[in-house]
C-alpha cells in the first residue's frame, strides 16, 4: 500500500500528472506556469513529467504537455477498482499501458493483469499501443476512432513513479496536435515565412498566464496566429501590424476561427506603427503582450559574424523601440512573452543579440525563472539557421 501520507493525499484532493513533450525545458516552463497561476502544489518531479495536487478538477489545455493523466490507483490497488469501474463500461473496452519511468517489467505484468480482468468481466478487449496515439498521417480509420474513445470511455493507464513508489495513472487528455493542425493548414491567410506553429503560440501565451476575459496585444500580429490561440483562451485579442495585407488577412483569420469554433472573445486588429503604440490605446491598458518580432531577411544558409552582426544592426533600434512603446500601453506588473532571433555563424555556434540593451530603456525587466526552469528557452529545429529565444518579462511598478 501508499504511504499513510500519500493515501490521505488521494481521499482529500485530486492528483494530477503532467507529461513533458520533446521540447523538455519548454514543457516545463508551461507546467509549472499553469502550477503557479492556479496556485497548485507540486508533489514531485520525475524525469519527464510533474505531478501536482488540487482540490478541483483541472481541465488546462496546452501546447507542449503530451499527456494530462489522474492518479487512479496504487499498483496493488488497482484489480479492485478496475473490477468495480468496468462493472459500468461498455461491452468492448479499447485499453492501453504507457511507461514513464524504466520498468517494463512491472508494465508487462500489469498488462497481463488488466487484460484478465477485462475478460473476467466478460467485456470485450481492445489493447491499442500507446506508441501509436500521436501518429497522425490523415484518413478516419478504426484505429484513431478506438484511440480517440482512450480518453473518453476506454483506458490508458500509465505507469510512473510518485516519490519512492509506482503508481497508476489514467489519461484524461492528450495533446491537441489535430487541431492545431487545423488552425495552421485551414485558416483562409496563410503566409510560411512569418507564421509561427499554432501549438508554440498557445505555450507562450500559457507562459504569460492571463486568466480568460483579460486584454493580450500582439505588437507584430502578422497572420494572427497568436491571437487566434488568445481567442480560443478566451482572451480579448488585440494585434497591431504595419502591412495593410497582415491587417486584412489576420481579421480574415479570425473572423474563420470565431465563426467555426463559435467563439465571442472581443478581437481586433489595428494597421499601425508599434513603435507609437499609445497613439492607437491607453497607458496601462493590456494585462499581457506575448509576440515575435521580425527576425530580418530569411536565410538558407549560415553567416559570418560580420554578417549576423549587420542584420542585428538592423533589427536593434526596430525592437527597442517598440518594447518602450509596449512598456507604456501595458498593466504595471503586466507580463510580456516574445521571441528574439539568433543566427547560425560559418563558423560554428550562434550569434545573439543582447536582450538587456534592447530592454534597458523600456521598463521591463527579464524573468530568470518560472518555477524551476531557466529562462531564456532556445526553441529551434536542427536545421534552423534563425533560431528563437523564447523570453518573459514583467512590467516594473513605479
Amino acid at each position: 500500500m501508499r504511504n499513510k501520507a500519500q493515501a490521505q493525499t488521494k481521499m482529500t484532493k485530486r492528483v494530477y500528472l503532467l507529461q513533458f513533450g520533446d521540447f523538455k525545458q519548454l514543457s516545463k516552463a508551461e507546467a509549472y506556469a499553469f502550477v503557479n497561476a492556479e496556485a497548485l502544489k507540486v508533489v514531485y518531479e520525475g524525469f519527464n513529467y510533474l505531478i501536482f495536487e488540487s482540490s478541483r478538477t483541472v481541465d488546462p489545455y496546452f501546447g507542449s504537455i503530451l499527456r494530462v493523466a489522474e492518479y487512479y490507483s496504487s499498483i496493488e490497488g488497482l484489480t479492485d477498482l478496475l473490477s468495480e469501474d468496468l462493472s459500468y463500461t461498455e461491452k468492448s473496452i479499447p485499453w492501453s499501458v504507457y511507461v514513464l519511468d524504466d520498468n517494463i517489467a512491472v508494465a508487462e505484468k500489469l498488462r497481463h493483469k488488466i487484460e484478465s480482468l477485462i475478460k473476467q468481466s466478460n467485456k470485450k478487449s481492445i489493447y491499442v499501443s500507446s506508441t501509436s496515439v500521436f501518429s497522425e498521417k490523415g484518413g478516419v480509420t478504426l484505429t484513431k476512432a478506438i484511440r480517440k474513445r482512450l480518453a473518453t470511455d476506454g483506458y490508458e493507464f500509465i505507469l510512473a513513479r510518485w516519490g519512492t513508489e509506482l503508481a497508476v495513472w489514467r489519461t484524461i487528455k492528450y495533446l491537441d496536435l489535430r487541431g492545431f493542425k487545423e488552425r495552421d493548414l485551414s485558416r483562409p491567410y496563410k503566409n510560411p515565412l512569418i507564421s509561427m506553429p499554432p501549438w508554440l503560440a498557445r505555450v507562450m501565451i500559457n507562459l504569460a498566464s492571463p486568466s480568460p476575459g483579460r486584454k493580450l496585444l500582439d505588437p507584430f500580429c502578422g497572420t494572427g496566429t497568436i491571437l487566434i490561440e488568445a481567442v480560443d483562451s478566451g482572451l480579448d485579442a488585440y494585434g497591431v501590424d504595419l502591412d495593410p495585407s497582415n491587417v486584412n488577412g489576420a481579421r480574415e483569420n479570425l473572423n474563420w476561427f470565431q465563426a467555426k469554433k463559435g467563439k465571442t472573445a472581443d478581437s481586433h486588429v489595428v494597421l499601425a506603427d508599434s513603435r507609437r503604440l499609445t497613439e492607437h490605446f491607453p497607458e496601462c491598458y493590456f494585462d499581457v503582450a506575448v509576440t515575435e518580432p521580425p527576425f530580418g531577411p530569411p536565410l538558407k544558409e549560415t553567416v559570418s559574424l560580420s554578417e549576423a552582426q549587420a542584420i542585428a544592426d538592423d533589427l536593434r533600434d526596430l525592437y527597442s523601440s517598440v518594447f518602450y512603446s509596449l512598456s507604456k500601453v501595458l498593466k504595471n506588473s503586466g507580463i510580456v512573452v516574445f521571441t528574439l532571433p539568433s543566427w547560425r555563424l560559418k563558423t560554428g555556434g550562434l550569434y545573439e543579440l543582447r536582450v538587456e540593451e534592447i530592454l534597458e530603456k523600456s521598463g521591463l525587466k527579464l524573468n530568470k525563472y518560472i518555477g524551476n526552469t531557466a529562462l531564456p528557452i532556445r526553441w529551434s529545429k536542427s536545421d534552423n539557421i534563425i533560431q528563437r529565444l523564447i523570453n518573459v518579462a514583467s512590467k516594473s511598478s513605479p
